[in-house]
């Protein structure tokens, strides 16, 4: 075989190589994406969707912790606590349209590693407050450490562990966050 012909058998091996590799490829930027968007989600539905839609971007055993400690776990107490920190943040504006006081503005979201149904990530979340006349204020900047599951063909927050970095307490106690 000359110059020619090996190369050629080279290239179409390397072909065949890259054609079966790609459809793994390509699954595995699906599912990046949707794990992105599954957390930038996150915060367009807290703070405008249903209880039942928050609830509905975990697993059916998702869980939200704040350090080690396991404060929301099921899909009845997270409709729970959507639905009641809707009713504590929701206020009236002088034009008698109402809205959730809150934004929570995800960004860094970084997919830290994908195994099968299993992922994990990152992502910081600055939560602003509308502060009545004096308008918005960051309540606070921390990050959320994210373990993800496939359910029933669809990525899911299985835990979400809430790391506060910092925070304003003054607006915290005024707010009833703190104490």
């Amino acid at each position: 075989m000359n110059l020619i012909g090996i190369r050629a058998a080279g290239a179409a091996v390397a072909l065949l190589g890259l054609t079966t590799a790609l459809p793994a490829l390509a699954g595995e930027a699906e599912d990046r994406t949707e794990l992105v968007n599954l957390m930038m989600r996150y915060g367009e539905v807290h703070d405008f969707g249903t209880p039942q839609e928050y609830a509905a971007l975990f697993t059916d055993e998702g869980e939200i912790a704040v350090g080690d400690r396991v404060v929301v776990k099921g899909r009845d107490a997270l409709v729970a606590q959507a639905e009641r920190d809707h009713e504590r943040y929701t206020v009236t504006l002088p034009d008698g349209q109402t809205t959730f006081l809150m934004r929570h503005l995800i960004t860094n979201t970084v997919v830290e590693s994908l195994d099968g149904d299993r992922a994990t990530g990152t992502s910081f979340v600055t939560t602003m407050i509308r502060d009545g006349e004096e308008g918005p204020k960051v309540l606070s900047v921390g990050r959320y450490i994210d373990t993800f599951e496939r359910e029933r063909g669809e990525w899911k927050i299985a835990r979400r562990t809430i790391v506060l970095d910092f925070g304003n307490p003054e607006l915290g106690r005024k707010y009833g966050f703190q104490r």
